[in-house]
């Protein structure tokens, strides 16, 4: 409810005033704003965390392009651009590193931000679905090799 989130970004932001360099509060402050249909300072914080851990947290892109997307406010191409850079580069480590797989949600922040790129560019929507398709799939057999490890063992 309304004064659930009011609170909560009280507390953000009394937390903030010690801690601005804190993109998990900048996210969380996003995600407050955009509860509360302040769509001009969800953008902002969502920006303010991108600026801060865009390799560290796809969530916090994911948040930002659905500000966007209620906003009605299109994407450029060269954003279009750094985006698609940050998601191969995003592949490419969750393709390497199984932890992304395994200990995070960043196979489906993945999906979410190439679900919402293909609804701002949708003549390239198959592409992104598709990129989307294959991580997911690489993650399904991964997750399901692990669920078949002795437990106990971690490799």
């Amino acid at each position: 409810n309304e004064k659930s989130y009011t609170e909560a970004k009280e507390a953000v932001t009394a937390y903030m005033h010690s801690n601005a360099e804190d993109a998990r509060a900048w996210k969380f402050l996003g995600f407050i704003a955009e509860q509360l249909g302040d769509l001009p300072a969800a953008n902002n914080a969502y920006r303010q965390a991108w600026d801060l851990a865009k390799w560290n947290d796809l969530g916090i892109l994911s948040g930002w392009l659905s500000v966007r997307l209620r906003g009605k406010k299109p994407l450029s191409v060269d954003e279009q651009v750094e985006m698609d850079h940050l998601l191969d580069t995003y592949a490419a480590a969750i393709a390497s590193n199984t932890h992304f797989i395994t200990l995070t949600g960043t196979v489906e922040d993945y999906q979410a931000v190439a679900a919402q790129l293909g609804r701002f560019f949708r003549k390239d929507a198959a592409r992104y679905r598709e990129k989307a398709e294959k991580l997911l799939l690489l993650a399904q057999n991964i997750r399901t090799s692990f669920q078949m490890q002795t437990i106990g063992k971690l490799w």
